[in-house]
């Protein structure tokens, strides 16, 4: 049976049982280590090293808060932009100055500010995971490692935190009612503020997950580690629709579109590789990719 988190004693003690139990586990020891280490450089780097392209390039695809999973989004132009790089600067000396009261208004502003210099033509998609776990960085005290949207979504409405709360004030939302619950968070980057910042992904593990019955990717519980999880065979399709041109077609359709591209210049793509096929023939083609290829 489902246990009910929106209650408080319940919430109690599956957070205190998942602590327990990986506290004991060599892959989530090693976590909060790396953890620990990278959000001291981060908070100690003066302004010419956070700055420089190097470290830019850590603070957007260092994995030591949360691994990017089974895809990515190509940040290397954003990396080498003196824009967005004084940008995080300016956001992380506003959070050091600010008291912790007006935390908030500073990351909403910086999180706005960014948005719009990470944008086309810097990006051709939106790399949201990693801005979410970029501010966690900057500001590991009010985010979570839980840096997938939707993931952390699902879990605040599993204990009840608002539908309301949006963006990063989602993370506010899901640590606020822990806090409920254990007390308030250490402010400093001590072993109990880490376990706390990891503590949604370590419940969402066991109480989310867990029952994902279709869930095509998955953590394994011992490792941490991301895997594929196939659905089961009798969910999966008998055969998949014929591509003309075949495996070089399909790699040639990937290609293109790995970085994101809107569906109608996928289409004139499409329709140039094979410009015998009817306009029809190629909708059905791109349908098929999406559902049979992902």
């Amino acid at each position: 049976m489902a246990v009910d988190l929106k209650d408080d004693a319940n919430l109690r003690a599956a957070c205190e049982a998942v602590l327990a139990q990986h506290r004991e586990l060599a892959w989530y020891q090693n976590w909060l280590k790396k953890l620990s280490e990278f959000l001291q450089r981060v908070q100690d780097a003066d302004q010419d090293e956070f700055c420089s392209p190097e470290f830019q390039e850590r603070l957007w695809e260092s994995e030591d808060i949360t691994k990017t999973g089974m895809g990515t989004v190509n940040v290397s132009e954003v990396v080498t932009d003196p824009s967005v790089a004084k940008c995080l600067w300016n956001i992380r000396v506003s959070l050091k100055a600010a008291d912790a009261l007006i935390h908030e208004q500073v990351l909403m502003e910086g999180w706005r500010e960014l948005n719009q210099l990470v944008a086309p033509p810097l990006v051709r998609r939106n790399p949201r995971l990693k801005k979410y776990r970029l501010f966690a960085a900057l500001c590991p005290t009010e985010l979570t490692t839980l840096a997938h949207y939707p993931k952390l979504r699902n879990l605040a409405s599993l204990i009840g935190v608002s539908g309301a709360e949006q963006e990063i004030s989602l993370h506010r939302g899901v640590l606020e009612r822990l806090d409920d619950v254990l007390g308030k968070r250490d402010k400093t980057l001590s072993t109990p503020m880490l376990e706390r910042m990891t503590l949604p992904w370590l419940l969402y593990l066991r109480f989310v997950q867990e029952h994902e019955a279709e869930a095509t990717a998955i953590a394994d519980l011992r490792t941490g580690q991301e895997r594929l999880n196939p659905l089961p065979a009798e969910r999966r399709r008998r055969g998949m629709l014929a591509i003309g041109g075949g495996v070089a077609t399909i790699r040639a359709i990937i290609e293109f579109a790995k970085e994101g591209c809107k569906r109608e210049d996928l289409i004139e793509h499409m329709s140039s590789i094979n410009p015998s096929h009817a306009p029809s023939s190629i909708r059905t083609q791109l349908n098929s990719l999406i559902a049979e290829w992902g």
